[in-house]
């Protein structure tokens, strides 16, 4: 019997699957269990999507379980019974046998995918927003400011301090012309509700504080010392961790070049 542990610092999906192919033996749900290293290294590799205006970055995974049925639906009636995904349970016998399975990371998103053993047919779960991975972690994460971090927080719901009949009021009479998740964040700075760092993204954070400083007369020179201080503390990390990490360090800041020289001149 596999069973799945309420983990605290843990956080379960249990989330349907798509494709495998015709007939009997094709998944109909994948669960899986997101620790906080997991949830770190998934929006790693989100930024660097982002940053390389990639598709997406696949790497191998294998913590998927590949359920050919779902616990939670009575066979004889079809009937659904809601449990939560840590509460699962199920037999090795249910699950499906899979190879080749990875993590597909987006830039706002992730998934699981897989084949079938012995078949060529790609089963992929759904994706999963990569914004709520990083609310339940506290980890930080553009949410495109205050009203996209509250739209996570709430799962598009609403705010029960703030429903969304008082925005719908405040529309009628013409009070507002906002969009519900713009006109909660307003609420939230009226009444001098405190929202976390990480819910204004650092764009725009940047923005704010190169505004303010600049309007301070402050020039480049101010943050000269502490850029020069960052980098070279870096630097110094990266030498130290050796051989491999210099080189897998070049190679990402797309200096791959400079090693290919020195390789060359000991060939």
């Amino acid at each position: 019997m596999t069973v799945q542990k309420n983990m605290t610092d843990a956080k379960i999906y249990a989330v349907p699957c798509y494709g495998g192919g015709e007939g009997l033996g094709a998944p109909a749900l994948a669960v899986f269990r997101i620790d906080r290293p997991a949830a770190e290294r998934i929006i790693r590799l989100a930024q660097l999507v982002t940053a390389n205006d990639l598709h997406k970055i696949e790497r191998y995974d294998y913590r998927v379980a590949w359920l050919e049925h779902d616990p939670r639906v009575d066979p004889d009636t079809d009937e659904v019974t809601e449990i939560e995904p840590a509460a699962l349970r199920w037999q090795d016998k249910d699950l499906m046998s899979s190879e080749d399975d990875c993590l597909n990371v987006f830039g706002r998103s992730f998934l699981f995918s897989c084949d079938r053993r012995s078949c060529d047919d790609r089963v992929e779960t759904a994706e999963q927003d990569i914004a709520e991975l990083a609310l339940h972690f506290g980890l930080p994460w553009d949410f495109g400011g205050p009203a996209g971090y509250l739209r996570v927080r709430f799962a598009n719901g609403e705010d029960p301090q703030f429903p969304a009949s008082d925005w719908r009021y405040e529309t009628s009479n013409g009070d507002t012309r906002l969009g519900y998740w713009d006109w909660l964040a307003g609420r939230y700075e009226a009444m001098g509700l405190a929202l976390p760092a990480g819910a204004i993204g650092p764009a725009e954070q940047a923005a704010d504080w190169t505004e303010r400083l600049k309007g301070h007369g402050v020039d480049s020179q101010a943050l000269a010392a502490a850029v020069r201080d960052l980098k070279g503390a870096e630097a110094e990390q990266i030498i130290a961790a050796g051989l491999a990490a210099e080189v897998r360090y070049l190679v990402e800041a797309g200096c791959g070049a400079a090693v290919e020289t020195i390789v060359n001149s000991y060939a």
